[in-house]
């Protein structure tokens, strides 16, 4: 299956502070854990579900490329509910 690039909102901030994670829009703060921070910066622009996936895999091979995939396609689906990111062309 082909999937089109993910790439953060315009004025979308992440950031780190006293080793938590935050990603804010507009008026809206998230919290995020290290691996939703992760992902949410490989959507850069240039990965699509599947590549992020991927990338995840090198650093948690312990976890079943399948599983991975669907959590990443669960997680992107939040982040694009709460307009943080978006499909790109």
């Amino acid at each position: 299956m082909k999937y089109k690039k993910i790439k953060k909102n315009m004025g979308v901030i992440l950031e780190r502070m006293e080793g938590k994670f935050y990603a804010a829009c507009d008026y809206s703060i998230f919290e995020l854990n290290e691996v939703g921070a992760r992902i949410l910066e490989l959507c850069n622009g240039s990965n699509d579900v599947e590549e992020i996936a991927n990338k995840l895999s090198l650093h948690y091979a312990e976890i079943n490329k399948n599983e991975l995939l669907d959590d990443v396609k669960e997680y992107i689906n939040i982040l694009s509910e709460n307009e943080l990111i978006r499909e790109i062309d």
